[in-house]
């Protein structure tokens, strides 16, 4: 039980983490605001999918930025999956009941939540992808955004990473 507690804190702090990352860049302004925007648009029913969605491909994007790095793929990165997408759900849960409860029917604080859960796991997605691709045009341009993301990824200081980013050892051969 001790573990599941010290878990979910890790992840609630690393994406309070990402967030004012995040919100320290224009780019991330603006992925947050367009996220925002979906989630108040988006039918509130399909907030919990998107939410299981958006965690596999971040939990995929991972064990590929292992398996290039050639780190060891652990259980505790499909653990970590689970337990993002119940603490998250949970509550999300929770803020629909609370909505509920006052008479809420736009469940605008689920949608804004939901998009702060979106936000900080397509961060770690670009962050990801950028390891992944870090030539491909998109990437290549949202990498001074994401140094801090990548140093973190790939257990590095943020001055490493582009001598990382450029080292063979890392290049698909």
């Amino acid at each position: 039980m001790e573990e599941l507690l010290l878990s979910i804190t890790r992840i609630l702090s690393v994406n309070a983490i990402r967030l004012k990352t995040l919100l320290s860049t224009s780019l991330g302004w603006f992925t947050f605001l367009t996220t925002s925007l979906i989630a108040l648009m988006a039918p509130y029913q399909n907030i919990y999918i998107a939410i299981l969605a958006i965690v596999l491909v971040d939990t995929i994007c991972a064990l590929l930025v292992v398996r290039k790095t050639k780190r060891k793929i652990t259980s505790a990165k499909f653990s970590d999956m689970f337990i993002k997408v119940i603490t998250y759900c949970g509550f999300m849960l929770l803020i629909q009941y609370l909505e509920r409860a006052i008479g809420e029917e736009w469940f605008i604080g689920l949608r804004l939540g939901s998009a702060f859960v979106c936000v900080t796991e397509l961060w770690s997605i670009f962050g990801n992808m950028t390891i992944l691709k870090p030539n491909f045009p998109i990437f290549a341009v949202m990498k001074k955004f994401l140094l801090g993301e990548i140093a973190n990824k790939l257990h590095c200081e943020e001055g490493e990473v582009e001598e990382i980013l450029n080292n063979s050892k890392t290049k698909k051969k």
